[in-house]
């Protein structure tokens, strides 16, 4: 199974089983928390991915406690661990969890152990342990799941959550001096009010006027700024990258941004190919990549190579490997490999070199399954299970298809 199935089929029935099943506690499934980080390699400007969760772990609506992160079930449960504590630090969760639907992994930020489990726990078993590992006891821990005022137009964003759910707890535990340092136009306004309303639900004040926060709603103009007397507004905020020590701020030219960034993520040439041979974790990478804002149409523009594989852009920018094209890939494969297609009758030959024939002229997004069979040329040999018929059944076909991508990839 894909991701998407994996998640659909495996993991939300265990979050169901262990009572994140909708009702007072729930899970919230694909949640993007970021509009997607601004960089400029090479000084040109670029928005990346935005990020989003599988599954968050929510005790109530505005109490969330842990985050779930799901790979294929044919990939180990322990490949989105890291991606899960990630997002999990971002958030200000305690607990993360990676799963491929079949095995579990849970780490404790609170112990910072890591180990196997056999069940997601409940909402009350993570809610006990938050309290444990936070210190938070009797009325206080009743307090700290206080609603926030609702108003559907300023939902709090995810560094707002951490920053007011801080707040709360410090001032709750007896914490008399507490300072937030928020940016200019990051919604200190809002992270006070909301800071206050929960105090004033809570009762945290007895003493005085228990007077209920106002909120002011008015919506305000973006910022503007007048220079000799033309009028700007803010369009973009940018980040440039800094050098390998951190220190200062570097523009370079695209092809050495892409080597430095290729060479810090892998070893060498046989790393990157033991991954990018996979279709799966290829996937990883090219987002891994993109997430560092590497687009592989300009650096293919930049080389001046617009028909070689993005792999072997990649080794021959980073570590000095000679640079082929797709279609010298494809044919160095039928030339040296003809015992695999010798393996196969002649239908199931014609549509192995079909889909080499679509991966010289479109590049490796052509193996994508059931896609490639469903347009021309391929696709005349009739729907997907007659394909598969030619290579003996669809986990054949599977494995054909895998193999094929691996064999292309091998030199």
């Amino acid at each position: 199974m894909n991701e998407a199935d994996t998640c659909r089929t495996l993991v939300r029935p265990r979050l169901e089983s262990a009572g994140w099943d909708g009702g007072k506690h729930f899970f919230s499934e694909q949640t993007y928390f970021t509009d997607g980080r601004i960089v400029a390699p090479a000084g040109k400007p670029r928005r990346l991915k935005r990020k989003f969760t599988d599954f968050l772990l929510r005790y109530s609506r505005d109490s969330t406690l842990a985050v779930v992160e799901a790979k294929s079930d044919r990939r180990p449960e322990g490949d989105g661990l890291q991606e899960a504590k990630d997002y999990a630090d971002i958030l200000g969760l305690k607990f993360a969890y990676a799963t491929n639907g079949r095995e579990i992994i849970e780490h404790d930020f609170f112990t910072g152990q890591e180990r196997e489990i056999d069940r997601f726990p409940s909402p009350d078993e993570h809610w006990f342990r938050y309290q444990q590992g936070q210190g938070l006891t009797g009325a206080v821990a009743n307090a700290r799941l206080v609603p926030d005022f609702h108003d559907p137009q300023m939902v709090p964003r995810y560094y707002q959550r951490v920053a007011i759910d801080r707040a709360i707890e410090a001032i709750l535990t007896g914490r008399r001096r507490v300072l937030l340092t928020l940016a200019t136009g990051t919604g200190k306004t809002a992270v006070a009010f909301q800071i206050c309303w929960k105090l004033w639900s809570a009762g945290w004040n007895t003493r005085g006027d228990q007077r209920k926060p106002q909120f002011d709603d008015e919506q305000r103009e973006p910022r503007k700024f007048y220079v000799r007397g033309g009028k700007v507004e803010i369009d973009t905020e940018v980040t440039y990258d800094l050098d390998t020590d951190g220190g200062k701020l570097r523009t370079v030219q695209i092809s050495q941004y892409v080597a430095d960034t290729v060479r810090t993520l892998y070893t060498d040439a046989d790393d990157l190919r033991r991954q990018w041979s996979d279709f799966e974790q290829r996937s990883a990478v090219v987002e891994l990549l993109q997430e560092r804002g590497i687009d592989f149409n300009e650096l293919a523009a930049a080389a001046g190579q617009p028909e070689a594989d993005p792999f072997d852009l990649l080794c021959h920018v980073a570590y000095n490997a000679p640079l082929r094209t797709r279609r010298e890939r494809a044919e160095r494969l039928r030339k040296e490999q003809r015992d695999f297609f010798d393996r196969f009758n002649a239908d199931a030959r014609a549509i192995i070199n079909e889909l080499l024939d679509k991966y010289a002229e479109h590049g490796a997004a052509q193996f994508t399954i059931p896609d490639v069979f469903e347009v021309p040329p391929i696709s005349r040999h009739g729907n997907l299970k007659e394909i598969a018929e030619a290579f003996g059944g669809t986990e054949k076909l599977v494995e054909v298809f895998n193999e094929l991508q691996e064999l292309l990839y091998a030199a």
